[in-house]
């Protein structure tokens, strides 16, 4: 009982002493939109939890400039006019604690945000190419529909981001439709579990790109899954896209399309 109590009491000593043990973790989750446009400035929420706002933030990029807001989880963000395209990484701290590298990716092109509702073929919000689409699917059973025209001998791309840069917990699948519904392609897994299409139009025509998305680890749950982590980014164009590099040590080969 004696050496029973002669912990305890020193461990009430330490418990006493050591005040910021119990401070809680400051946690980033992610940041939405999670596409900025180079030259421009952008509305961005940080999703997470902050015990006290603001935080100190910290980003690898010196073509990105982030002021925090008054409210929590605001920020604005101002991308260099001279800013390449890729990926930034940013973290928050604070006296005690620091959050996880979370990415903001930077694009050469005009960035569209999603506006519910647009389940439906009708709810398609309308975007031009070259353009990259920001949007979540955000609960079960929810999907996303763009409408976009192509001319004719035209090649469209459409290139998902979700799972392997933004980390989002989704195994997203892609259809390209005509304005009835009937799929014209269809990928799954491509760059990992992200999908892309590439489909040469035979005239002019009006296009339907769905997305939705299965749970990265199955489940029981037969159907689309869907929450705030479901987090994606679609680079739609008919310009020039690179897929991937190769390189000799020497020389830098880029493949693609168009």
């Amino acid at each position: 009982f004696n050496r029973l109590a002669h912990c305890l009491f020193w461990m009430l000593i330490l418990s006493c002493g050591l005040p910021h043990l119990a401070h809680a973790q400051i946690k980033l989750d992610r940041l939405f939109p999670p596409v900025v446009a180079v030259g421009v400035e952008t509305e961005v929420t940080a999703e997470g939890k902050f015990q006290k706002w603001p935080p100190d933030v910290a980003c690898d990029s010196a073509d990105v400039s982030i002021s925090i807001g008054k409210d929590s989880g605001k920020l604005t963000v101002n991308i260099a006019d001279d800013a390449l395209p890729g990926v930034a990484w940013i973290r928050f701290f604070d006296d005690q604690s620091a959050t996880a590298l979370v990415p903001l990716v930077l694009s050469a092109v005009k960035v569209f945000s999603e506006t519910e509702p647009n389940d439906k073929r009708t709810q398609a919000n309308q975007i031009s190419v070259p353009t990259v689409v920001v949007g979540r699917l955000s609960k079960s059973g929810d999907s996303d529909a763009y409408g976009v025209s192509v001319k004719d001998g035209q090649t469209l791309v459409v290139s998902a981001t979700a799972n392997q840069i933004l980390k989002s917990p989704m195994d997203a699948v892609l259809q390209l439709t005509d304005l009835r519904g009937n799929v014209l392609a269809q990928s799954d897994d491509v760059r990992g579990l992200d999908p892309q299409i590439v489909f040469t139009a035979d005239a002019d025509q009006d296009f339907l790109i769905r997305i939705f998305a299965f749970p990265e680890i199955a489940n029981s749950t037969v159907g689309f899954g869907g929450s705030a982590a479901f987090v994606y980014s679609l680079d739609v164009t008919t310009g020039p896209f690179v897929d991937h590099v190769a390189s000799d040590g020497e020389t830098i080969v880029p493949f693609g399309h168009n």
